[in-house]
C-alpha cells in the first residue's frame, strides 16, 4: 500500500467480530472461573468441568453470532531501514495479493491452524502405532476380570484390555468410539488387588465420561483459535479437571482412596520420565497445576524442590489423603447453577457485549497501530477509501508543510496552539484517559495529534480515536486504540 498520511502499521478488528467476542467472553469465563474455584465454591465434578469448558463454549457462541473473523491489517512505510524495507514489501505483497482476491491474514491463518492440525493428526497416528505393539490381555487374567467388574457397576461397555510394555503413564485408555485400556505388563506385577482395581477404577471413568472425545474435539477448537490465550488455558485446565474428577470418581466405586494414592505413586515412581502419548487419558501424566489444585505448594517442601510433574502428582495424592466427605444434594445443585450462571454470563459477554461498545460507547473498532511521523513528500490520494484505510489516515500524525491530498476540505485542518515537544500527541495520557483537551485547546471532534516538531492536527472528522492504552507519551505512538464513528 502507498504511503498514506503517516509511517506503520494498522491492525483493526471490528468490535462485533469473531476475535473481540471470543477473546472477552473467554476472559470473562476464564476469570469467573479462577475465581469460583480459588475460593472453593466449586468442589464437584460435573459443575467443574462445566467451568472449564465454559471458554470454549462462550467462544463457540461469539462464533455463532459474528459475521467477520478476520481483522484487517493495512501497513505504509517510507523509511529507508531494513525494517521499514521488510514492511514496505509486506505491504506490497498484501496488495498484490489482495488485488488477486486473496487475503494474506487469512493464508496466515489457514498455514497455522494447519500445522497443528497436523500435529494433532500425527499424535493419533503415533497412538496407533504404539498400541500396534499392544498383545491383548488373557481372559482369565486378574485385570480383564477386574475391569469387567468395574464396567458393569458404572454400566459401560468393557474396553479391550491390552498388554503395552513399557506403556506411558503406566496405564492409558485410548479411542473414542470402541476404547482400549492399555496396562504395562511389569505394574501388573508391583500392585496388589486394590491399587490394581483402583488404577482399573480410574482409567474407565474416563471411558464412562468420553474423556478422550472430549479432549480431542477441545484440542481442536483450540487449533483453530490458537489466537485466542484463554482458550488454551481452557484445555490445560480440562486435561487436569479429567485427572482430578477421575481420582475422585474412581474412590467413590472402590471406597479405596489410599489404595488408589499408592497405585499412582508406584506409576509414577516406575515411569516418571515418560511422557504420556497423545490423545490418550494416562493415569500419570505430565499434567500443571490448575488454580483449584491449591494442596500443591502450600509452603511444603515438596513445592520447592519437585518439578511441576512431581508437583502435581503429589497435589493428586494429597487430594486422595485428604479427600473430603461426601457433599448433600443441595450443596451439588448450588454448585451447578453457579457454573451454569459463569456460562451464562460469559455467553453474555461474548454476544451482547461488543455491540453494546459499537452502538452505546462509540467503539466501532480495536486497533492496534504503530504511528510514526509522515514523509516528506505528499501521500498519493486514493479514490476510494475502506474503514480500515480511513481509520489509518485517521490515526496518523500528519504534517503542516504536505500538501492536502484531497483539496480544499483536507483531511487534516490545522487547530489552535504551539507545538508541544516530543509528543506527537497533544494530550497527556492521563488527559487522554480522562477525555479532556489540552490546556488553552478546543476541543473538536477527535484527538489532537502532531508530528515530532510541528503544530498539532486535528483528526479526520469521519473517525474518532481514544487510546485505550500507548506505551509512551513521546515518539512514534504504540498502542492500542478504540475507534468510533463521528457523531452525525
Amino acid at each position: 500500500m502507498p504511503a498514506a498520511g503517516g509511517r506503520g502499521f494498522l491492525l483493526s478488528l471490528l468490535t462485533e467480530s469473531f476475535a473481540v467476542r471470543a477473546l472477552l467472553g473467554s476472559l470473562a469465563a476464564v476469570g469467573l472461573g479462577a475465581l469460583a474455584s480459588r475460593f472453593g465454591w466449586v468442589r464437584s465434578s460435573r459443575p467443574r468441568r462445566l467451568l472449564v469448558l465454559a471458554p470454549v463454549l462462550a467462544a463457540a457462541a461469539a462464533a455463532l453470532a459474528s459475521d467477520v473473523y478476520l481483522p484487517q491489517l493495512w501497513l505504509t512505510t517510507g523509511d529507508g531501514s531494513a525494517t521499514g524495507q521488510l514492511v514496505e514489501l509486506l505491504g506490497e505483497l498484501r496488495r498484490l495479493s489482495t488485488d488477486r482476491g486473496v487475503d494474506l491474514l487469512l493464508v496466515a491463518w489457514a498455514t497455522v491452524a494447519v500445522l497443528l492440525l497436523s500435529r494433532r493428526a500425527l499424535g493419533v497416528v503415533a497412538l496407533r502405532r504404539l498400541l500396534g505393539h499392544a498383545v491383548p490381555a488373557p481372559l482369565d487374567s486378574p485385570v480383564v476380570a477386574v475391569a469387567r467388574r468395574l464396567a458393569a457397576g458404572r454400566r459401560v461397555r468393557c474396553p479391550q484390555v491390552l498388554l503395552l510394555p513399557g506403556c506411558a503413564g503406566g496405564a492409558f485408555t485410548a479411542g473414542t468410539l470402541r476404547s482400549v485400556l492399555a496396562v504395562d505388563p511389569d505394574l501388573l506385577g508391583r500392585l496388589d488387588a486394590h491399587e490394581l482395581e483402583g488404577l482399573v477404577a480410574h482409567e474407565l471413568v474416563h471411558v464412562a465420561r468420553r474423556d478422550t472425545l472430549l479432549g480431542s474435539l477441545v484440542g481442536v477448537c483450540c487449533d483453530l483459535a490458537f489466537f485466542l490465550p484463554p482458550m488454551q488455558l481452557a484445555l490445560r485446565w480440562l486435561r487436569r479437571e479429567q485427572e482430578e474428577s477421575a481420582d475422585e470418581l474412581a474412590c467413590g466405586q472402590t471406597r479405596r482412596p489410599a489404595a488408589l494414592a499408592s497405585g499412582i505413586l508406584k506409576v509414577w515412581d516406575g515411569g516418571r520420565w515418560r511422557q504420556a502419548p497423545r490423545g490418550a487419558c494416562a493415569a500419570v501424566g505430565a499434567l500443571r497445576p490448575c488454580p483449584w489444585s491449591r494442596s500443591a505448594g502450600r509452603g511444603t517442601v515438596h513445592a520447592v524442590a519437585l518439578g511441576p510433574a512431581a508437583r502435581t502428582i503429589t497435589a493428586r495424592v494429597e487430594r486422595l489423603i485428604e479427600r473430603p466427605p461426601d457433599m448433600r444434594p443441595w450443596r451439588r445443585s448450588a454448585e451447578t447453577t453457579l457454573a451454569t450462571a459463569v456460562l451464562a454470563v460469559a455467553t453474555t459477554v461474548a454476544v451482547v457485549l461488543p455491540g453494546w461498545l459499537a452502538t452505546e460507547l462509540n467503539a466501532y473498532s480495536l486497533s492496534f497501530a504503530y504511528l510514526a511521523a509522515p514523509l516528506d513528500t505528499p501521500p498519493e490520494p486514493e479514490v476510494t477509501d475502506s474503514p480500515a484505510l480511513a481509520t489509518f489516515r485517521a490515526l496518523a500524525p500528519a504534517r503542516p508543510d504536505v500538501a492536502d491530498p484531497h483539496g480544499s476540505t483536507g483531511r487534516w485542518q490545522p487547530s489552535a496552539g504551539g507545538p508541544v515537544n516530543g509528543c506527537p500527541c497533544v494530550e497527556t495520557q492521563a488527559q487522554l484517559r480522562a477525555g479532556r483537551a489540552a490546556p488553552g485547546l478546543p476541543r473538536a471532534d477527535g484527538l489532537l495529534w502532531r508530528s515530532a516538531d510541528h503544530d498539532p492536527w486535528r483528526l479526520d472528522v469521519t473517525r474518532r480515536a481514544r487510546p485505550l492504552w500507548t506505551l509512551t507519551d513521546s515518539g512514534p505512538q504504540v498502542g492500542v486504540f478504540l475507534v468510533g464513528r463521528a457523531a452525525g
